[in-house]
């Protein structure tokens, strides 16, 4: 990942002169002092496993750093047209869009090394001893095995754009996703009657590969306000519900960056079988 970073900072490196906005862009996203102090940050919180294990950071970036979220922000016509009132990018495609050069270079620095090599990894270890409870039907065998073969898996990572009309109902994330990680990232604290809201209730009632189908028994447990520079993130499992209701803000436009963790093809395979992995795995990736 290092030699992927020095190669931006060799493209946007100036013949002579001040370094470009691009190389700075970079550079304040390797900053190796923030990378420790997002580590330490990770590493003392603790999951909070009622209704499904999940960790909610407050005030997750330095301050300092959070203004290039605001800075380097896509105006609404470079993002891809909206799907149900949410406007995308994504990042692993970001030499298609008609973003500046010095916006790619900090979402990219911030994609592929902060977000991948310094937050994820860290995440997984967390929340790695709950597989029993994505996988409620494993084996301890078969949950000793996961735990042996569990490699991570690269996966899109995107930046969102909601209009007011944005809405998810009531629902699990994809079976191939292991955890799912959201940063709030609005410029302001004004708007806090949105956010994402969790609920308790049994499994799924079609099984634990499903995840619209919910049960007769879902309970409102929390929302998480869309507060600044906040940081979530949850397992994926057959009790895992949420939802993102409509804005009652007419003109307020939701910035989110969302990184979902995949499970790994072979313990998918291994777990749900080859067919539900074409369907639910490959299917879903070729459609994004």
């Amino acid at each position: 990942m290092r030699s992927i970073i020095g190669l931006i900072l060799l493209f946007f490196h100036p013949l002579v002169g001040a370094p470009s906005e691009g190389q700075k862009a970079v550079e304040v996203c390797i900053d190796s002092q923030l990378a420790k102090i997002i580590r330490e940050c990770l590493e003392k919180s603790e999951i909070v496993e009622h209704p499904f294990p999940h960790l909610v950071i407050h005030d997750f970036f330095p301050e300092e750093f959070y203004e290039n979220f605001i800075h380097f922000w896509p105006h609404p016509h470079q993002f891809s047209p909206p799907c149900n009132g949410r406007y995308s990018i994504l990042l692993d495609q970001l030499k298609g869009t008609s973003l500046s050069k010095e916006q790619k270079a900090f979402w990219g620095a911030f994609n592929d090394y902060l977000v991948e090599t310094v937050i994820k990894p860290i995440v997984i270890e967390k929340f790695l001893p709950y597989l029993h409870v994505k996988f409620p039907n494993a084996s301890d065998e078969e949950i000793q095995w996961m735990l042996r073969h569990f490699t991570p898996v690269a996966k899109t990572n995107s930046i969102y754009l909601d209009t007011p009309r944005c809405s998810v109902i009531t629902h699990t994330d994809k079976p191939h996703y292991f955890v799912q990680i959201i940063f709030y990232l609005p410029k302001e604290n004004d708007h806090q009657k949105v956010g994402t809201s969790f609920f308790s209730g049994s499994p799924h009632p079609g099984g634990e590969d499903t995840c619209w189908d919910t049960p007769s028994d879902l309970t409102f447990h929390a929302k998480i306000p869309f507060r600044k520079n906040t940081f979530i993130a949850f397992l994926q499992s057959p009790i895992s519900w949420h939802a993102l209701e409509r804005s009652p803000y007419p003109k307020f436009l939701r910035r989110t960056f969302f990184s979902p963790i995949l499970i790994p093809p072979e313990v998918y395979i291994k777990h749900y079988g080859m067919d539900k992995f074409i369907v639910n795995y490959l299917e879903q990736d070729i459609n994004n």
